[in-house]
């Protein structure tokens, strides 16, 4: 499994709402954005993923700097702040957890399954294909809340 889709959500309400919407290219600040997570860091997507992160945490520090750019989506593409950095990880890391809560059955159910049942070729893949996305999210935020390394500096 190289990707799986993950709905990421802009949670900024209040003042300062509808500019981070219009920087992010989106309609209205409720708007839902989806992403491809990808084993690795620097695959565009993930890339992407980050800088609608970064723009949907900033402060109001960031925000200006971002305003200030001819390209506030480019820009993001790089740390804002150390402070930004931190809350795109816990914001990352809460999308993965909520995306596992998702799931009927947890990783460890999965991997029990796989091992002691009998079961048809049908089902024992879609449970692998499942157990995949699960693993994928799982390591995004262990890694995520540890402060993983921001893409730019890898």
């Amino acid at each position: 499994m190289e990707r799986l889709r993950e709905l990421v959500r802009l949670h900024r309400m209040g003042t300062g709402a509808r500019e981070v919407a219009r920087l992010l290219g989106l309609s209205r600040p409720d708007e839902q954005r989806s992403f491809k997570l990808s084993r690795t860091y620097d695959a565009e997507g993930m890339v992407e993923m980050f800088a609608f992160l970064r723009v949907a945490q900033a402060g109001a520090e960031e925000f200006a700097v971002l305003e200030a750019a001819p390209d506030a989506l480019t820009r993001a593409k790089m740390p804002l702040s150390q402070r930004n950095e931190e809350r795109l990880h816990a914001a990352f890391a809460t999308g993965c957890e909520r995306r596992l809560a998702g799931y009927a059955t947890s990783l460890e159910e999965d991997e029990r399954l796989l091992m002691e049942e009998a079961l048809l070729p049908n089902a024992r893949n879609c449970i692998l294909l499942r157990r995949g996305e699960k693993w994928l999210l799982h390591s995004y935020a262990v890694r995520a809340r540890a402060g993983f390394p921001s893409l730019a500096s890898d």
